[in-house]
């Protein structure tokens, strides 16, 4: 992909739709770099809660159904699970589910034409080599095909969401709480939630009860229950941000696809912290809402989504015709590449 069109995509995720421009959140630094020649397409992160100090990650299209163990410290691949009997369409998600299990998400759609989408659930692996038959859950929308490259786990709950990735703007899609792996289970959206457009992945802050996406330049914090919009930050700028984990409560971990492929630490300021720490709106601390103007708010800096005034609304007009263009090349792109 050209250096254009992934400058395009980054201006139009800085770029807010009201004009308001993301922050650099401070001190990210490399942890590790993958660099094995196995991992071309990381898609997604996702950190191990059994297994200190690892993190998971999978190609997606075109590649075995194949989970790679790395030491995120390092970059360096410590073991591989196979998944026995899947033959995947496009795996672009990753996630720790309520039940403690690794959820690995084939739920990558770009023609939007698949009629069900499937998770395979498996047992958190470890520093050795393995073969697992996952468990296999069909999936499909309630209101047909999208294309999703997020599976997150709902804090407070037991149940997974889907995102999905969309142009300007996606949509969440609840599973249901007891998945079953006879029947197909429907995907219900949130009514009254959206989520930015082009997110690439997602995790969650359980002790905080937050639930946090990527796009391929911020990522954004919604508070549960309720998918209430508290926090925003920048991302360091990769060839493409495609995953992101959480380290622990207060750092994140951000990758890339190709190679080589740094694992980059997002420390979250105590600005954001505050924030998703706050009290919702309407309770004993109001200032947990966001701020409504420049300089009003606690936790003003890095971190917080503010508006600017040198974005003029007919830039981000222009960005967003520009990126749409830029987008149906990327569309077809990967629909070539999902057929070699």
């Amino acid at each position: 992909m050209t250096a254009t069109v992934w400058g395009l995509l980054l201006l139009a995720s800085v770029v807010t739709t009201d004009g308001s421009v993301a922050t650099v959140e401070r001190d990210p630094h490399p942890v590790g770099v993958i660099r094995d020649a196995r991992i071309p397409e990381s898609s997604a992160l996702a950190s191990s809660t059994q297994h200190r100090g690892l993190v998971y990650t999978i190609n997606d299209s075109g590649h075995d159904a194949m989970v790679f163990v790395v030491e995120a410290a390092t970059g360096r691949v410590r073991a591989t699970t196979t998944l026995a009997g899947v033959a995947a369409t496009d795996t672009e998600a990753l996630a720790i589910g309520p039940d403690g299990r690794l959820y690995v998400a084939d739920i990558g759609d770009n023609e939007g034409s698949r009629k069900t989408v499937a998770l395979y659930a498996l047992p958190q692996p470890g520093r050795t080599d393995s073969v697992v038959r996952p468990t296999t859950y069909a999936v499909r929308y309630s209101d047909g095909p999208h294309d999703a490259e997020a599976l997150v786990p709902v804090p407070g709950t037991s149940r997974l969401a889907i995102v999905t990735k969309d142009l300007l703007s996606g949509s969440v899609y609840l599973l249901p709480t007891d998945l079953s792996s006879d029947e197909t289970n429907v995907a219900k959206p949130v009514a009254g939630v959206t989520v930015p457009g082009l997110v690439t992945d997602g995790s969650a802050l359980s002790n905080r009860r937050t639930v946090l996406v990527r796009t391929y330049a911020e990522a954004v914090f919604y508070r549960m229950p309720g998918w209430r919009r508290v926090a925003a930050i920048s991302l360091p700028i990769q060839r493409q941000g495609e995953s992101l984990a959480v380290v622990d409560a207060s750092r994140l971990l951000v990758g890339t696809e190709g190679l080589p492929s740094p694992l980059i630490e997002v420390p979250l300021s105590r600005a954001v912290l505050n924030r998703l720490h706050a009290r919702p709106a309407g309770t004993s601390t109001p200032a947990a809402a966001p701020p409504s103007s420049p300089g009003t708010a606690p936790g003003r800096g890095a971190g917080a989504v503010e508006p600017d005034p040198t974005w003029p609304t007919w830039v981000v007009g222009a960005t967003t015709v520009a990126l749409g263009g830029a987008w149906l090349w990327v569309r077809r792109s990967q629909r070539n590449r999902s057929t070699t």
